[in-house]
């Protein structure tokens, strides 16, 4: 039998891509629909499943050999200095929400909500930890850019340092 030629000279076959026929197409015209639940049905089955391997914590557990977790509770509290500055923190954290409820844009925000969330949970572990952290970094070299002056302080001996290294 003679093969059905196209005007670029190729057979019919060479014009036929099983990826794009049963796996991209049906995945891109709709996902939901029954085409497209089978298309990711065989993009699993026959495509990933050969290349990609799946492993669990149970399956791992001999090969990781990691001592049993053990977990010990403790209740500690600020000194006068630290709730001081967790305070201050705190309030300045919930102005800044606040404002973003009033101005509506609350969803807009998270990222900056995050942020806020964290240099909290970072100042109950110490307050150098929000003090000396890149944000704050940020906002000192804003005040030192707005004054003309680039001054550092000691983290440890709180002096006015000379050779300053970040």
């Amino acid at each position: 039998s003679m093969k059905k030629k196209c005007d670029c000279g190729h057979s019919s076959v060479r014009h036929f891509c099983w990826w794009n026929k049963y796996i991209a197409t049906p995945i891109l015209y709709g996902s939901a629909s029954f085409e497209g639940r089978r298309a990711m049905t065989l993009l699993k089955e026959k495509v990933l499943k050969g290349i990609v391997l799946r492993r669990t914590k149970i399956g791992r557990a001999a090969d990781l050999a990691l001592p049993p977790k053990t977990v010990t509770l403790r209740r500690d509290s600020f000194d006068r200095n630290e709730m001081e500055f967790y305070e201050a923190l705190y309030t300045q954290s919930c102005t800044q929400f606040d404002s973003y409820v009033v101005a509506g844009t609350l969803l807009n925000n998270y990222a900056h909500i995050f942020d806020l969330l964290t240099r909290l949970r970072q100042a109950v572990d110490h307050p150098y930890l929000v003090a000396f952290s890149k944000t704050a970094e940020s906002r000192e070299g804003c005040k030192n850019q707005q004054n003309g002056a680039m001054e550092s302080q000691c983290g440890i001996c709180h002096e006015l340092a000379e050779d300053v290294v970040v």
